[in-house]
């Protein structure tokens, strides 16, 4: 993941830390994502995307990475696929789920829809609130 002094200042746009989980691709706002890391080996775990809500049904062996997360006491770790990507979107790109969709999806955390841009090779990215990504006791 680039620094975040590398994504310029826009007023316009949001810094957004773009990754992988169930086989989907997601983002979180880069305020609360204090870095990331390689995972020391290859891991076939999809506790990220059971989290999020989905089934890991399409887990394979992958490249992972670790986000680090900013936490009042201390900072967690979360493993999610690769690439960790930290980008600028512009906030016309980010639009708000639905009424009637966010009350009946099932997704833990969805908060809004990246829309994709002309220059971007993405498809939808979920944006979700980094609080839930937490731990599955």
């Amino acid at each position: 993941m680039s620094e975040a002094a590398d994504v310029a200042s826009n007023p316009q746009s949001l810094a957004i830390v773009l990754f992988s989980a169930g086989g989907w691709r997601f983002g979180v706002e880069a305020s609360k994502v204090r870095s990331s890391h390689p995972a020391l080996q290859e891991t076939a775990n999809d506790e990220t995307a059971t989290i999020l809500g989905f089934s890991s049904g399409r887990s394979s062996a992958r490249s992972r990475q670790y986000l680090v997360l900013k936490r009042l006491e201390n900072d967690q770790e979360v493993i999610v696929d690769s690439p960790v990507d930290l980008v600028n979107i512009p906030v016309a790109a980010i639009h708000p789920v639905p009424p009637l969709l966010a009350a009946r999806i099932k997704l833990n955390g969805l908060r809004a829809l990246l829309m994709p841009q002309r220059n971007m090779a993405e498809t939808v990215v979920l944006l979700v609130d980094s609080d839930i990504l937490r731990p599955i006791p």
